[in-house]
């Protein structure tokens, strides 16, 4: 146990996917294919957070165990 142990940030929880649209009772002739628009959210949610932890995480992994300590990390923590 580190002295940083007590500043150590509780594990964010994992973001919630887009829920799914309701279906409509009508049919409207210039309506988009709802599950094609829920398909292409999803896509680009997955696509950012996976961005997001090459762009923040990434880089920290480059360094070795002993210099993430000096940082105050842990490759634990990290991943």
């Amino acid at each position: 146990m580190s002295q940083y142990e007590p500043l150590r940030q509780p594990q964010p929880t994992a973001r919630k996917r887009p829920a799914p649209p309701p279906q409509p009772d009508f049919y409207m002739p210039a309506m988009p294919p709802l599950g094609l628009i829920h398909a292409l959210e999803t896509k680009w949610q997955d696509y950012l957070r996976r961005r997001r932890f090459r762009q923040r995480f990434l880089p920290l992994l480059a360094h070795d165990d002993h210099m993430l300590e000096d940082m105050g990390h842990r490759r634990e923590d990290i991943l």
